[in-house]
């Protein structure tokens, strides 16, 4: 298991050991079937992909995930992401790519600024059930968020999807 504990104004940093730090210096924390994860208040930056979920029930708050080659945090796992930052990640700040295993990603209050494709892209298997919830998608390359399995629940509440390259993008639209 893995739980890291920082605190307001005192976040557990995760970065490059590089005394000038570029994109993709490492690759990032994957977490695979842990038997119990969390994450709140930590910053990871300068990896590959910045935070990986595989196979695993985990909780990520207050988290901020910058400058990496890949992804900000890349997703196949039951999840909630709450208050968490991705910013100026090379490929999408949040990717949920889910299965029938994982069925369900929440993000509640997070922001996905300046990334090199779409902010937020869920991309997972029929029956999947995906929520966003306060969340802002700004000023990313491609969609501010993007669906793409049209068997798929989505709720989409409160959110500010504003300057991306398209604004939202729905692989069945209604």
């Amino acid at each position: 298991s893995l739980n890291v504990q920082g605190a307001d104004g005192n976040a557990v940093e995760f970065r490059s050991a590089a005394g000038s730090p570029a994109k993709g210096d490492w690759y990032g924390i994957r977490l695979v079937d842990p038997s119990s994860a969390g994450l709140s208040f930590c910053n990871i930056s300068y990896a590959v992909h910045g935070l990986t979920l595989q196979k695993a029930g985990v909780s990520v708050t207050d988290c901020t995930f910058t400058n990496c080659s890949g992804r900000g945090v890349d997703i196949d796992a039951e999840v909630v992401l709450t208050r968490c930052r991705a910013e100026d990640n090379d490929g999408c700040g949040f990717k949920a790519i889910g299965s029938t295993v994982f069925p369900s990603a929440s993000m509640i209050d997070c922001v996905a600024d300046r990334n090199g494709e779409q902010g937020v892209q869920f991309s997972p298997g029929t029956g999947f059930t995906g929520t966003l919830s306060g969340c802002s998608m700004r000023q990313n390359a491609g969609a501010g968020f993007k669906e793409m399995n049209s068997g798929d629940t989505l709720t989409i509440e409160d959110c500010e999807i504003t300057g991306n390259q398209e604004g939202i993008h729905l692989s069945d639209p209604i």
